[in-house]
């Protein structure tokens, strides 16, 4: 449109058509990029996590099958019990002591590998320790968090499928050759040996449990704002209000202690 508006070949009256339908072009290209000019730019957002943006074309015009929700721009759609909604991802990571929430985070991008790293980080930098062990669950798997959390000198038991209560891995389904890699039948292993069974079982009760409690004794389902800055602010908010709660118990049970002896 551009191009045609700047040819002399064009007349002034559709030189200005042009002019006005490559306007056009370019706002909706920053709207679904979440830019607006006429907005002030919101505060710089997490680099290290992952963001997901719609796709564009290389000349910055909306692709055909890109999608966007007007009334949040910056959430996007995640798949969630079978269903999808459109979502933000909240990340925690819990101590197994006292389910303390010891990092958070929010992002727009569904899978949950790309948080694996940015997570342990908040970890060391929040706690100022390295955690001796680092659990998740399989949609955290891959050969660069395995490799991270080493690197750090975390010993990391990480899923590589569904499992029992007790930690046991399920018998793995038929996967094709290149997704059975070494790697991952060295954690399955791993998570499958006595010790492994029991530091995985320990999920269902440190960061499971905050999860659930979030939800259903605080009533947290849902946020209630719209941009993805308000939301990781919520999502702090929530996160540090569960901590406040854990450590007046925490203090309530020592002192309760000291009293009886």
């Amino acid at each position: 449109m551009r191009e045609k508006a700047e040819d002399p070949a064009t007349s002034p009256k559709k030189q200005g058509e042009f002019t006005t339908k490559a306007k056009q072009r370019d706002s909706e290209a920053k709207q679904l990029d979440g830019k607006n000019d006429d907005e002030p730019p919101p505060p710089a957002p997490d680099d290290d996590l992952p963001l997901h943006r719609p796709r564009t074309k290389e000349d910055g015009t909306p692709h055909p099958k890109a999608q966007r929700n007007f009334t949040d721009p910056e959430s996007k759609i995640m798949p969630r019990d079978g269903t999808f909604l459109q979502a933000y991802n909240a990340q925690a990571a819990v101590d197994e002591a006292h389910q303390i929430i010891v990092a958070a985070a929010l992002s727009n991008q569904s899978p949950d590998a790309q948080y694996f790293g940015p997570m342990l980080d908040r970890i060391v930098d929040n706690c100022n320790v390295v955690p001796d062990a680092v659990t998740a669950d399989a949609g955290y798997f891959s050969a660069a968090n395995v490799a991270a959390a080493e690197r750090m000198g975390a010993e990391p038991f990480i899923s590589v499928g569904k499992h029992c209560n007790d930690g046991t891995a399920l018998p793995a389904a038929a996967m094709p050759k290149n997704v059975q890699t070494e790697l991952r039948e060295g954690m399955r292993g791993l998570l499958n040996s006595p010790r492994g069974k029991a530091i995985y079982a320990r999920r269902k009760a440190t960061v499971e449990p905050v999860f659930g409690q979030i939800r259903a004794c605080r009533g947290f389902g849902h946020f209630s704002f719209r941009g993805l800055f308000k939301n990781r602010c919520e999502w702090l908010f929530v996160c540090l209000t569960h901590n406040l709660l854990k450590l007046f118990r925490a203090a309530k049970a020592a002192q309760a202690q000291q009293l009886a002896a």
